[in-house]
């Protein structure tokens, strides 16, 4: 999925369930939550990291089902 893709799918949960309890702004935090799992894109741009190790590790850890967990921890 793209970043679009990421947030339509975030704000169309939070409107399915919590629209009209908790107003746009939940739709906004949930439409840049859904798109932290592609933070790792960001590996292709730090120096020295070759484009094709980092579009290997794109989509692997940060996309698990753990990874759901320890970013909600975070926040």
């Amino acid at each position: 999925m793209d970043n679009i893709s990421h947030a339509l799918f975030g704000a169309s949960i939070v409107q399915a369930g919590w629209g009209k309890r908790y107003g746009a702004r939940v739709g906004i935090y949930a439409m840049i939550a859904s798109n932290i799992p592609d933070i790792d894109i960001a590996l292709r741009f730090i120096p020295g990291i070759d484009p094709l190790v980092a579009s290997f590790f794109h989509r692997t850890a940060t996309h698990s089902f753990v990874f759901a967990f320890v970013a909600a921890a975070i926040m």
